[in-house]
């Protein structure tokens, strides 16, 4: 969790108050007079003095949170436009399903390469453990066998770590923590990352855009966690993010690995466990 590098000196502090208590009292004046509402009818209202009202919207006096909604409720305005949504419940969708979208590459690459060898059966026949261990050849009429040698390249360690092998003995971000991570990053980055997650909702029906949601979610990943943890000397929060990572990647594709093998699961498709874990969490970051 990221944290203040200081204490606000009383003269910032009352800066600031004073400061937001102008603006939002300016705010509630201007939504009351867009609503032809007199001060002491709405102080009626409101069950407060006429010239408490106005030391309000003058920013002269606090008022109590609880008084909001009932100024929204009056004068007719969401509290959004003096809030603006929080883009934290934007941020934690589009990561989970930016690993998503990863595992299910690295599952479909794997099967590949296993019904290259053999031990997946064609679709439609009962699947049967086969495993090519070479080819007979006729040599001047006698049978050569020669073994097939299986030659795969090793992984770079930046692919252990999209593949989310690599172990760390730091804790992951919470759900929580991982949201401040992001937004402590510098705001270019932070809107661009939203930005991918906004296209990839758009693109979620359109058929044969696999290629373009694997270029998306390798931007997101990248960008907020494997460029970090993937050079020589990462730091401790560059782990801890490449933790919340790993920990996501593996509980969706030991959930997958749950489900039944003859349902085939859409790329978009989140899995319900991922759904409770963030909408649920969301509230409070």
């Amino acid at each position: 969790m990221y944290k203040i590098t200081g204490r606000l000196s009383d003269v910032q502090k009352k800066e600031l108050i004073t400061g937001f208590l102008k603006n939002l009292g300016e705010r509630l004046m201007l939504k009351r007079n867009v609503r032809n509402i007199s001060q002491q009818e709405l102080a009626e209202c409101l069950n407060i003095d006429r010239s408490t009202l106005s030391k309000y919207e003058s920013g002269d006096r606090n008022m109590q949170v609880s008084m909001l909604p009932l100024f929204s409720t009056y004068c007719k305005f969401s509290l959004r436009e003096r809030f603006p949504e929080d883009e934290s419940k934007e941020i934690l969708d589009t990561f989970s399903v930016a690993v998503i979208i990863t595992a299910d590459r690295r599952k479909r690459r794997d099967q590949s390469r296993q019904k290259k060898m053999g031990v997946i059966a064609p679709y439609g026949q009962v699947e049967q453990k086969r495993i090519l261990k070479g080819q007979v050849y006729d040599v001047d009429g006698q049978e050569v066998f020669e073994p097939t040698v299986h030659k795969q390249k090793p992984k770079s360690l930046r692919e252990k770590y999209k593949d989310a092998e690599m172990h760390t003995e730091f804790s992951a971000y919470s759900d929580m923590e991982f949201c401040d991570f992001v937004k402590s990053q510098n705001e270019r980055l932070k809107d661009s990352v939203v930005s991918a997650g906004q296209f990839l909702k758009q693109i979620e029906e359109l058929a044969n855009k696999e290629t373009l949601k694997g270029l998306l979610a390798d931007y997101i990943v990248d960008e907020l966690v494997i460029n970090r943890v993937a050079n020589e000397h990462p730091d401790e929060v560059s782990r801890r993010a490449y933790a919340y990572y790993q920990k996501l990647y593996q509980e969706y594709l030991s959930g997958d690995n749950e489900r039944n093998e003859g349902n085939e699961i859409d790329d978009w498709q989140r899995p319900e466990k991922l759904n409770l874990l963030f909408i649920g969490t969301i509230l409070f970051c």
